[in-house]
């Protein structure tokens, strides 16, 4: 998928015209030309528009990435494999799935949120979680690492 299909689709998503999408950032006229990728998009250009429009440039490039759906699929899996062994009382399955986490193909950041989140659920089972300092700093950092993280939640 090239930059400008995924600013389409995006502005598709939002119910949004050409125009409106671009705001002041883009001419109408260039803007078309970079959907149609008849033009080139400078990288402010571009984060100007995505945070305009609200989209979170992180998961905006995100997409770019040919794997991307295949390791949102996976991870989802994987978070319900822990959840389910968990709630299953099953440390073995859970060791397993920490391993499975540590071979898979998923980049560095979304193994150690994997790996936190087993973690996790072996402290609780363990009722080790009060005792691990460190585990607790990491999730503490994680929570207040988070973009939706204000002080209501």
């Amino acid at each position: 998928m090239t930059i400008g299909e995924l600013l389409r689709e995006c502005r598709v998503s939002q119910n949004k015209k050409q125009k409106e999408f671009a705001g002041e950032i883009l001419s109408p006229s260039y803007y078309s030309k970079v959907e149609k990728g008849k033009h080139k998009i400078t990288a402010k250009d571009l984060i100007s528009l995505l945070i305009y429009n609200q989209i979170s440039v992180k998961q905006f490039f995100g997409r770019l990435d040919e794997n991307y759906e295949e390791n949102q699929f996976l991870e989802e899996k994987l978070n319900s494999l822990l959840a389910q062994a968990y709630f299953q009382n099953d440390k073995n399955k859970l060791e397993e799935i920490r391993q499975q986490i540590k071979d898979s193909c998923l980049s560095s950041e979304a193994k150690t949120d994997q790996l936190l989140y087993a973690d996790i659920f072996l402290a609780l089972m363990n009722n080790s979680l009060r005792d691990n300092k460190k585990l607790q700093d990491k999730v503490r950092e994680k929570l207040f690492s988070m973009d939706e993280f204000d002080e209501a939640k």
